[in-house]
């Protein structure tokens, strides 16, 4: 409907057009203008230029403003593309940066950078998910329930760490987001002393967690593909297209962290907003990626390349 919009002044023009010739010829052939002795009569011919210079002049210099008007909107249409395009590639460029910026030591002192950041960023999330799920955590939550609720609390700790304020904004994002999680969840607490006291979990986090390394790398992302998504300038198959440049640069971990950040509080916007499907963001992620859990259960609207 949008495209059709375009067309409808010059459209309007060229029928403007149209009209004036065929009064051209209709008033040219008209008995008032033409006695049919085929010889000109300067009368006929003076009346016969003034109406058409008058009905006809008019409706081509119509036709012409139209155009020149018309003109102007797609000038105008252009400029505002460049300008969006120029912002856009300036916030993918600064996507790159954020994430060459992210740099984090493991346990064995190596330094990771990057892409490989993300990678044992993953492994922390699935080693507190690995606790989280011997533990009985539920009252009355089950199967799909279960498991995203175990996702959502492990993504949180991996997040908020396991500092003295680490629990209560836990317990705060699940009660003002995910309530029914919240109400169901019976020991919360017993889930943070076990994990804080992990031999293991201690040599990989910082009492703080990773929202410093990634509080910044997720407001921008998510800012970059809301400003694609809420531009008045492009129609969804254009989004769609421009969100799989920035998509691209999203290497395979990233869009597993992306996915675990959806799941919990803190990513609820991904979701309220349909970032991950507007833009099929996670749909890089392999089909047995995630051990036994699948992306395709809590985003069916996704099409994975798995699927074919």
């Amino acid at each position: 409907m949008k495209n059709m919009k375009q067309y409808i002044i010059p459209t309007l023009a060229v029928l403007l057009i149209i009209t004036g010739v065929i009064l051209i010829f209709y008033f040219a052939s008209d008995n008032s203008f033409n006695d049919g002795s085929g010889v000109i009569d300067p009368g006929l011919a003076s009346d016969y230029g003034s109406l058409i210079g008058g009905l006809v002049g008019a409706l081509f210099s119509l036709a012409g403003l139209l155009l020149i008007f018309a003109n102007l909107i797609a000038q105008k249409k252009s400029f505002d593309r460049q300008q969006f395009e120029n912002k856009y590639f300036e916030l993918i460029r600064y996507h790159r940066d954020n994430v060459w910026r992210i740099e984090v030591d493991n346990s064995k002192n190596d330094k990771l950078t990057g892409y490989k950041a993300f990678v044992y960023f993953k492994e922390n999330i699935e080693q507190i998910l690995s606790i989280i799920k011997e533990l009985s955590i539920n009252k009355t939550l089950k199967g799909e329930e279960l498991k995203r609720a175990q996702i959502s609390i492990a993504y949180m700790f991996f997040f908020y760490g396991f500092g003295e304020k680490s629990l209560e904004d836990i317990k705060t994002a699940l009660k003002n987001i995910h309530k029914p999680i919240y109400d169901n969840i019976s020991a919360l607490d017993q889930i943070f002393d076990i994990c804080k006291d992990d031999i293991t979990l201690q040599k990989e986090f910082s009492t703080d967690g990773h929202q410093e390394l990634l509080g910044h790398y997720f407001r921008h992302l998510y800012n970059s593909f809301m400003y694609l998504k809420k531009s008045p300038y492009l129609n969804s198959k254009e989004k769609y297209e421009y969100g799989k440049i920035l998509r691209s640069q999203l290497s395979t971990f990233e869009q597993a962290i992306i996915f675990y950040n959806s799941l919990s509080p803190i990513g609820n916007n991904w979701v309220e907003n349909k970032i991950i499907n507007d833009f099929q963001i996670i749909k890089n992620i392999p089909q047995h990626f995630l051990d036994d859990i699948n992306p395709k259960d809590y985003f069916g609207d996704v099409k994975f390349e798995w699927e074919g």
